[in-house]
Parts: C-alpha cells; structure tokens; sequence
C-alpha cells in the first residue's frame, strides 16, 4: 500500500482546482472539438473535398448597434482573421468561396476543403465553428428564385 504525505485541506483544495483547470483547458478542446466534427471528417474522406462555413472566435456586434467608427474597429480583426486563416490553410488547396471574403460578419466560406486540410481547421484556436455549407437552416429561408 502507497502512503501519501499528510497535506492540509487548502492545498488539496489547490490541487483539484489546478486539475480541474487543466482538464477544462485540455479536455474540452480535445472532446468538443475532434468529436464533434467527427461525422464532417468522414463526409470529407468519402466524397473528396467538401465546402464548409468557418466561423472566428470572437465578439461581434451588428453593425445596427454600433458608430460607423466602432463599425470600422470591429472589421479590422474580421479581416485579420481571414488572412490568418487563408495563410495557415496554405499547405491545402482550399479556396474561400462566394465572396465571403467580403462578408462583414466574423464568418468565412471555404471549398475543396478534405479530410486533412478539415483535421487542421478543427485544430486552430482562433475557429470557433466549422458547419458543412448548404446544411443550415439559413438555405431554407431564403429559397433561390426564378
């Protein structure tokens, strides 16, 4: 049998707070994200290369709420965002698609997107949501015209 040393209750308290962070940080990063997009991986590794909608990790605000220079701060780090994004991607043959890159929402459209080139998107912090594109709602409110 191990015998531990004696330690007051504060540094125990200490210690399950440290792991608790620690798993938080770890933890949810690697649960929420990989599994969650685990179906999109394998939609991706079937048909090629899918076309998906990359939201940023960051505050926004509609441009109804906000003085044309808080407008002007706010697009700043959308567009910051982007061309990270496009400058991290590059090892991939990904292509922003629809003219998203003049959306002035924190949101960017990506086609000829596989399975490696979504693993790596999965993974970088600043992505706050990956969705397939054509899968939302958004499609059926607004149907095409003829």
């Amino acid at each position: 049998m191990v015998k531990f040393p004696k330690v007051s209750f504060r540094t125990r308290i200490i210690i399950v707070t440290l792991i608790g962070i620690l798993a938080l940080f770890f933890g949810i990063r690697y649960f929420n994200g990989p599994a969650k997009y685990e179906k999109l991986v394998e939609k991706a590794e079937k048909e090629g290369h899918i076309s998906v909608i990359v939201g940023f990790d960051m505050n926004f605000q509609m441009e109804a709420n906000l003085s044309p220079t808080q407008v002007q701060e706010q697009q700043e780090p959308v567009n910051n965002y982007r061309e990270r994004l496009m400058k991290d991607m590059s090892n991939y043959d990904v292509v922003i698609e629809s003219r998203s890159d003049e959306w002035i929402i924190p949101f960017v459209s990506l086609g000829n997107v596989d399975a490696n080139a979504l693993r790596h998107l999965i993974e970088l912090a600043y992505v706050s949501s990956i969705e397939e594109n054509g899968q939302g709602t958004t499609q059926d409110i607004h149907p095409p015209t003829e």
